[in-house]
């Protein structure tokens, strides 16, 4: 089941492990092993679904709005 978010700007999520995402409006930087930012259109499968996971920030100053989508087994 997909879910939508919208993330404030100016939030930082500490580390968290991710499943697949897809950013509509605003902007969002994931720091891994690397760093990417994530615009609008923009689709991560992220692997570190378990673990530590990631760190995120919502970059500028609009909400960043996005979908995730929980892949199986």
């Amino acid at each position: 089941m997909a879910v939508f978010r919208c993330v404030p700007p100016g939030t930082v999520l500490e580390l968290h492990p991710a499943p697949l995402q897809c950013p509509a409006p605003g902007r969002s930087k994931q720091a891994t092993a690397s760093k990417r930012i994530f615009k609008a259109g923009d689709v991560m499968l992220a692997d570190d679904t378990t673990g530590e996971g990631h760190r995120s920030r919502v970059l500028g100053n609009v909400p960043h709005i996005f979908m995730t989508v929980p892949l199986g087994d």
